[in-house]
């Protein structure tokens, strides 16, 4: 599920906030539910009637307002689809107070107001069992629906490059690029020793992760930004990395390094040094990734959307893995029921992600659809990351997961199902 916001209530909104601050401003959002969005039509304002005294919250808000507000959606031909307030000089990012409040069906908007300026808008909604919130891509109408807060442009990287709250994060394929130049005061991450567990075959722990990120001087609240060489593979799987483990604000330039070299931009050799931090992990979304067990209860469901993100070499089973490769498997082939979508047929030849309208086509034509539960495999789950990506936040599709273990693991297998050559 994603939300939409038009442009001119996206101003609405932001002038609404800008006008309570250093209160807080809140209303409803009213609109349309399709095709896995969530488009808002109309805005209702609700008054804020906290004393000076108070921290911010107390809406003039009684049972009978409330009948009130579902009589004006239903006289609009509109729903009631959720609520949005700021968060006055704090990150748009619910608090324990959102949490204990939230409704499960309803999307919240939050806008960051610091100094009364608008600094970031983001989209949210709460899981049913009331555990936690997951971010939802937020489109607004009228810019292109790719630029969304998790994709970024190599301009917008740019004119951020030097804020204080920001970590830039180079994450390549072949570990020595880094060192050849980097974006200034970017780091990088070595996705071999330093992003899988050194002794059994997983993605590094909790307690990893966490040390991982202090060493670098991240912080849970800090924007992480992400690129790497061949059009982003290993930054995504760190980006899908960074999610499962519950880091809030995360973003992925669009191009990555490929694009920011063709465009000249500033390079450097020389690494930086950040004074160390307390990293914490306050929750795991188990719901981004997937395991054998997950993928083999749902073969054959109707429901169910598999897509193989290898080579058509890969998945017929001419090849194993790519030439070159040392991760492979001992049999050749696909998982049954996969449909062959190769990651590449995403991307532009400049690196960056094609327009959603054309990734509808791509994904829909092969039945990967809102309506299913969807895993993406590839050999080892960085090119599965990168059409994880296109397909969660791009495309919006609500239950999409990263199958990590990939063709390494289903390949190694005693008894498990594979197909070899074509699937219509």
């Amino acid at each position: 599920m994603s939300l939409i916001l038009p442009d001119a209530l996206r101003a609405q909104i932001v002038d609404h906030l800008r006008a309570a601050y250093p209160n807080e401003g809140g209303g409803f959002l009213l609109g349309v539910i399709a095709g896995g969005a969530a488009e808002v039509r109309h805005i209702q304002r609700v008054e804020n009637v906290a004393e000076s005294e108070e921290q911010y919250h107390r809406y003039a808000m009684t049972p009978t307002d409330w009948m009130r507000l579902e009589d004006q959606a239903d006289a609009l031909g509109l729903t009631l689809i959720g609520y949005y307030h700021s968060h006055p000089d704090s990150p748009a990012i619910p608090s324990e107070y959102d949490r204990v409040h939230a409704l499960p069906n309803f999307r919240y908007l939050i806008t960051s107001i610091r100094g009364a300026q608008a600094a970031e808008m983001r989209a949210w909604q709460l899981s049913e069992d009331r555990a936690h919130f997951s971010e939802l891509p937020l489109h607004f109408e009228g810019n292109p629906p790719a630029m969304t807060d998790v994709l970024v442009s190599t301009d917008w990287a740019i004119a951020h490059l030097h804020d204080a709250d920001k970590r830039f994060v180079e994450v390549d394929v072949d570990n020595t690029q880094y060192e050849q130049g980097h974006l200034p005061g970017a780091i990088a991450f070595n996705w071999q020793s330093q992003l899988q567990d050194q002794i059994a075959r997983d993605i590094i722990s909790q307690e990893q992760f966490e040390a991982l990120n202090g060493q670098a001087g991240i912080t849970p609240d800090m924007t992480v930004i992400l690129y790497g060489d061949n059009n982003n593979w290993f930054a995504a799987y760190a980006f899908w990395l960074y999610k499962y483990y519950g880091h809030a604000d995360v973003r992925l330039i669009d191009g990555g390094r490929k694009k920011l070299l063709a465009e000249g931009r500033p390079f450097t050799t020389e690494e930086p040094h950040y004074a160390p931090t307390v990293y914490k992990v306050t929750q795991i979304n188990h719901d981004l990734r997937a395991d054998r067990d997950y993928v083999k209860a749902r073969l054959g469901q109707a429901t169910f959307g598999l897509v193989d993100v290898r080579s058509p070499a890969e998945y017929v089973g001419d090849i194993i893995a790519p030439p070159g490769m040392t991760e492979t498997a001992q049999r050749a082939g696909h998982i049954p029921g996969a449909k062959s979508v190769p990651w590449s047929t995403a991307v532009a030849e400049d690196g960056t992600f094609k327009p959603v309208e054309e990734l509808q086509k791509i994904y829909g034509s092969k039945g990967i659809s809102a309506d299913k539960d969807v895993v993406a495999y590839c050999r080892i789950g960085e090119r599965s990351s990168h059409t994880w990506f296109a397909l969660k936040y791009l495309l919006g599709l609500p239950n999409v997961r990263n199958y990590d273990g990939s063709w390494t693991e289903w390949g190694n297998l005693i008894g498990a199902p594979i197909k070899k050559g074509a699937e219509e």
